[in-house]
């Protein structure tokens, strides 16, 4: 088949605004700090003898498949926020199982349809349903927890005073307006499931496990390891069952949470734009999100693009080539189970829905710029984007003007700038977000690509990275240019990127700062980061970078910041021999060398600096008195008090050495230190000091604590006595 410039022109300018639309894909909101005592505590009204509960993070925001909205100059995250709440050390038992034990609060029955089974409630079990929940069956005159009762009491114990939860499906919907909780602000909704663990991979998806896959995708390793996960059932009954109010539906929410970590950017950015284009259609119970994600999991286990070609075609063919996927599982109504192929997902939805998701799917394939172009929820981010372009000729009517104009030399050339330049300048700034580190070196490679560049793009992209970098150094910004260090480790191994910057005329104090920092900039992904693989590569990138800083320049600094890492990974023993290193070079030297936290390092260093920096935004000391300061940490991890006390001795007659400009944060971490080895008057003495230097709250907050402990303290050895005495 001929392709004229104009398809290449058309297919270029649909592979551009595609990764335009999906700009702020993996801006992710911080849900760390979401509190669900209070759920787990309901839940425990119905069955109180839950104590242990977990909650699994699920859906959208777990998989990373949602686009975040900029509205206001702030985030507006267009998404529910899903958690499921599975109770510990108890599970569903499969029927062939001789005899259930005490753990297992009910037992399988299988029902026709094999997505759904019924719960019997196990009579050896120690754990006893309440009666609200049971319903007996009227053929068999079996006693089975019926789902529906279930999520109507779920209900019924969350809504207290209000009527703030409805339910949807087998969820506890809280509207944004009903959400009590910090940093709840941009989030539409939160479902919240209640699941019961399964005693073993349910026979009914036994298939999967060992069926052949053309494409090899996920690999057997894979496979294997997602096999091994655990599987629950959720209260929610197949509408056309035999007895709905009985049937419970299997969960593989770990399983397809796995598959979903290991999605190419491309692959997600397909599964995004289709779902976003899809939910523009009005209509009520069409495709889900649940829907798509599985055709594309089963065009990429057996399709007609391998992972490999995948990989070497642009987003704009990625696209239509899944697009068409989703046309065909339509036209034949029919989207299998990804994991249960037998039943069909879609059966149930109504024709006339279908016909009209199949006119917009149409319509798509017919003109896909257009069909990107006018979508307005594909569009509004770009829209903001390009109105703080100070350039005249590259805001959202330009880009209006030249697509409406047609294909010629001249307009492809004016397009193509138009990318680059966006492209390029509010691309880069990703580097600050570790869950849209490789969108950075995507879009530099695509602007490679749309430059025809001699070199090839991973050059283009480790030039400009560094480029970036050095422009952050001289304008000071030292955090911004170790972040771009830690994007560059995705085209370059350290030893290599160390060459470049020594070529740079950089020395190797530059670049072991430079590297120990960075090592900082992996610490804190690492607890920012929703995938655990992906934690464990940030984790394994900081220790690398540590170590690498440590080998160049063996200071203090180096030294104390290295044994701090090995501290936060309970690797105590490695962390004592550091963090005594650095101290033992600091007897070489009389430079008061500097160490800094600040408030992006809030969430890997310990509670008590945590709360100084939570008041005054930063601690910075001499490195020597944080190593001390991990030191005695470390010992105490080690229950050697007495060692560590000792060490509390030394870091005191040290800390009023300190230059004046930075005795105030030393004598607040000697006192930090001085409260798990219990010397209180120490530490109390210590905080006054500080007190006198920097009249604050939160000195006052210390000493108050500290006259507490020390009252517990007089207390406890009180009551020992009176024991003692009364024994006696």
């Amino acid at each position: 088949m001929t392709t004229t410039p104009e398809d290449i022109f058309k297919l270029k300018m649909l592979d551009c605004l595609l990764e335009l639309s999906l700009f702020t894909e993996g801006m992710v909101p911080k849900v760390n700090s979401l509190n669900f005592e209070t759920t787990k505590s309901r839940i425990r009204e119905i069955l109180p003898w839950m104590t242990d509960i977990d909650f699994i993070r699920a859906g959208s925001v777990a998989d990373q498949l949602f686009l975040t909205k900029i509205q206001d100059q702030a985030f507006q995250y267009n998404t529910d926020f899903d958690f499921i709440f599975v109770p510990q050390h108890v599970y569903v038992a499969w029927p062939q199982d001789k005899s259930a034990p005490p753990e297992a609060v009910a037992i399988i029955r299988e029902t026709r349809d094999p997505m759904y089974v019924k719960l019997l409630v196990n009579q050896n079990s120690k754990h006893i349903f309440p009666n609200a929940i049971l319903k007996i069956d009227e053929t068999s005159r079996e006693t089975f927890v019926s789902s529906n009762k279930f999520l109507l009491e779920f209900q019924k114990h969350i809504n207290h005073e209000q009527m703030a939860v409805e339910i949807s499906g087998p969820s506890q919907q809280i509207p944004n307006r009903n959400i009590i909780q910090p940093d709840a602000d941009n989030i539409s909704s939160v479902d919240l499931v209640f699941a019961l663990k399964l005693s073993q991979w349910p026979k009914n998806a036994a298939e999967w496990k060992g069926r052949v896959r053309p494409n090899d995708w996920p690999e057997q390793k894979l496979v294997k390891e997602i096999s091994e996960l655990d599987i629950h059932v959720v209260a929610k009954g197949n509408i056309k069952g035999d007895n709905p109010d009985l049937e419970w539906r299997l969960s593989f929410n770990l399983s397809e949470r796995r598959l979903a970590e290991v999605l190419s950017q491309k692959e997600k950015q397909c599964l995004l734009v289709t779902k976003t284009l899809l939910k523009e259609i009005d209509v009520e119970d069409g495709l889900s999100s649940y829907h798509l994600k599985s055709v594309l999991w089963w065009m990429l286990e057996r399709g007609p693009l391998s992972r490999e070609v995948w990989s070497q075609q642009n987003l704009a063919t990625c696209f239509l080539t899944y697009l068409n996927e989703v046309r065909l599982a339509i036209e034949i109504k029919t989207v299998s189970n990804y994991f249960v192929p037998k039943h069909n997902m879609i059966q149930h939805l109504d024709s006339l829905t279908l016909q009209k998701t199949l006119e917009k799917i149409t319509k798509i394939q017919h003109d896909p710029v257009s069909s990107i172009f006018s979508s307005s929820k594909l569009m509004e981010n770009p829209r903001f984007f390009f109105s703080l372009s100070p350039l005249k000729g590259y805001e959202f009517e330009d880009l209006n003007a030249m697509l409406g104009h047609g294909y010629d030399t001249t307009t492809d050339k004016k397009l193509t700038d138009f990318f680059v330049y966006h492209f390029y300048n509010a691309g880069l700034p990703l580097v600050s977000n570790p869950n849209q580190r490789n969108k950075v070196v995507t879009l530099l490679k695509k602007i490679a690509t749309l430059k025809c560049v001699k070199e090839t793009n991973e050059s283009f992209a480790v030039k400009h990275l560094l480029k970036y970098c050095f422009d952050c150094i001289k304008s000071k910004d030292f955090s911004n240019a170790c972040e771009a260090i830690a994007v560059l480790i995705e085209l370059k191994e350290i030893h290599e990127i160390k060459q470049i910057l020594a070529s740079y005329e950089m020395d190797n104090e530059e670049i072991a700062t430079l590297f120990h920092n960075t090592g900082c900039v992996f610490l804190r992904w690492s607890k920012l980061s929703f995938w655990e693989e992906r934690k464990k590569t940030d984790l394994q990138n900081a220790e690398l970078f540590f170590k690498t800083a440590v080998g160049l320049i063996n200071n203090v600094t180096h030294n104390a910041e290295y044994a701090h890492f090995l501290y936060t990974q309970e690797r105590f023993d490695e962390s004592l021999e550091q963090a005594t290193h650095a101290i033992e070079l600091t007897q070489r030297t009389e430079d008061w060398l500097l160490l800094s936290y600040d408030i992006t390092d809030i969430d890997v260093i310990d509670t008590s600096i945590q709360r100084h920096i939570a008041s005054h935004e930063q601690i910075t000391a001499p490195a020597v008195l944080f190593a001390y300061y991990f030191l005695v940490r470390t010992l105490f991890k080690l229950k050697r008090k007495e060692e560590a006390i000792q060490k509390v001795y030394k870091m005191r007659n040290l800390v009023h050495n300190v230059p004046p400009d930075y005795r105030y944060d030393s004598l607040s971490m000697t006192g930090y230190a001085c409260l798990p080895v219990d010397l209180l008057e120490e530490a109390k003495e210590l905080f006054n000091e500080a007190l006198n230097i920097n009249s604050t709250v939160l000195q006052l907050e210390n000493i108050k604590l500290c006259n507490q402990l020390i009252l517990d303290q007089s207390f406890d050895v009180l009551y020992t006595r009176e024991v003692q005495s009364f024994d006696g």
